[in-house]
């Protein structure tokens, strides 16, 4: 006798996570409370999050087209979607519980339970408050895990291997450190045990004596490349680390075009992203583009006053600050040195970056603008990537065209988006599905450097 189906109640949460949710749950039943519609039928003008609802309510429209979806009809996967009218008989809620949609829904899966007791009934959402209340009720209820691919942020890929040296031939040495490259197998042979490495894995070669030599492998030529660390230019912005050396070497490489750096604030993932982008326009690419999720804690850009430009102006602060250290290299007073504002302009709005946004070469955009374009020979970075969804990750780096780079930095532990965690969210997904793919590279950056106080808030707070 074959066990009874599960039944699914899932909330507005997870299909603005993933809008083809339904189909991710085998052979079971998935029930839509008509309120997780309504709330995606106000969510679909709502910048950010309008196209993950249009695309949503989309893929619900296509099954009205099977039958009559109050009574049920066939999922792809071989399960039943129904759409559930109940959930407004506030009764079966204890006191102190309002009218809200989210109570509707847990009131949904209540009376589905109570109409369907051989079923196993749970309620599924990204909302951990929801799933407090639904356990609180004695009702299943689980987060998403579809594209949930890690347990712990401690086992995100790192990017990184320390390889010890334990017979050095100084040939080989000598040739990776004056030619630049030199074969897999050689360097092999210095081992005691060959590694198992990924493709564009970031090494760290420790001789004895306790010296090293930076290398990143390239598993299509079977080569190991040098990673140089440049010499301190007066006034220049360079990287000052092993970490920050292996991510502009990332960088730079016109073979590798999507990119992603991960770690926590001040490592400098996004002075390093700009840094490259800078040094490479007009050389190999036409355009430095910026894109930023405008994560809102207050109103909605819409309703502040201005032009599109001065309401997006608290997102871009952080890109003028880097690229303010790019141009005009670190401070040595409080004022950069040689940094001039022209009068009449907004603060914040520097004479040199506008000049690049006057002349195209500088694009910074809210990441909902990214819709619908294809970017050629852009370099094209995705700040605060964390904070993206799976679905919407897949938009962004699928506008890529010919001859652009892609460049995803975020940090994992700082979520800003109610529904996402350290573990399931764009960034991370993305770095677990890409890794050891000849196009891809990643460092995860743990080294702080924009200040001591920067670097213990990170370890201590």
């Amino acid at each position: 006798m074959s066990s009874p189906k599960k039944a699914y109640v899932i909330d507005t949460s997870v299909l603005m996570h993933d809008p083809a949710a339904i189909e991710r749950f085998e052979d079971n039943i998935v029930v839509v409370p008509i309120w997780v519609i309504e709330e995606l039928d106000k969510l679909k003008t709502i910048p950010h999050k309008g196209e993950m609802a249009r695309r949503a309510s989309r893929f619900l429209d296509a099954y009205s087209d099977l039958g009559n979806l109050q009574e049920g009809v066939s999922t792809k996967s071989g399960g039943m979607l129904i759409v559930d009218y109940a959930g407004d008989d506030y009764a079966g809620l204890p006191q102190g519980f309002g009218q809200t949609n989210d109570h509707r829904i847990i009131l949904t899966a209540i009376k589905f339970k109570a109409e369907h007791p051989d079923a196993e009934v749970i309620l599924v959402s990204k909302d951990f408050n929801m799933r407090l209340k639904a356990n609180s009720l004695k009702l299943t209820a689980q987060d998403y895990r579809h594209d949930k691919v890690l347990n712990s942020t401690e086992d995100l890929y790192g990017g990184v291997a320390t390889l010890t040296v334990a017979q050095p031939d100084q040939r080989v040495l000598a040739e990776l450190c004056q030619g630049g490259a030199v074969a897999q197998a050689h360097i092999f042979a210095m081992l005691s045990e060959p590694p198992e490495l990924l493709a564009n894995q970031c090494c760290c070669l420790v001789l004895p004596g306790g010296k090293s030599i930076l290398a990143r492998y390239c598993e299509q030529k079977q080569q190991f490349l040098l990673v140089s660390k440049p010499q301190q230019q007066e006034n220049k912005i360079i990287p000052i680390n092993d970490e920050q050396c292996f991510a502009y070497a990332l960088l730079t490489d016109p073979n590798i075009t999507l990119v992603t750096l991960a770690g926590r604030a001040g490592t400098g993932k996004t002075l390093m992203g700009l840094l490259a982008g800078y040094n490479q326009l007009e050389d190999r690419y036409r355009q430095l583009v910026v894109y930023r999720p405008n994560i809102e804690l207050g109103r909605p850009l819409g309703y502040l006053p201005g032009t599109l430009e001065e309401k997006f102006e608290p997102w871009m602060k952080p890109i003028f600050d880097n690229l303010i250290l790019v141009m005009h290299g670190p401070p040595e007073t409080p004022n950069v040195k040689g940094l001039s504002r022209q009068k009449g302009k907004k603060a914040g709005l520097y004479v040199d970056i506008e000049g690049f946004i006057e002349h195209g070469l500088l694009e910074i955009s809210p990441i909902n603008f990214i819709q619908g374009r294809t970017l050629h020979s852009a370099f094209v970075i995705v700040d605060e990537a964390q904070n993206l969804t799976p679905a919407e990750l897949k938009i962004v780096i699928t506008r890529m065209g010919e001859g652009s780079k892609i460049v995803l930095t975020g940090d994992p532990e700082q979520i800003a988006d109610a529904f996402l965690d350290p573990t399931a969210n764009g960034l991370v997904h993305v770095i677990e599905r890409m890794k050891g793919k000849d196009a891809f590279g990643h460092i995860t950056m743990k080294k702080t450097e924009r200040s001591r106080l920067a670097e213990l808030g990170a370890e201590l707070l």
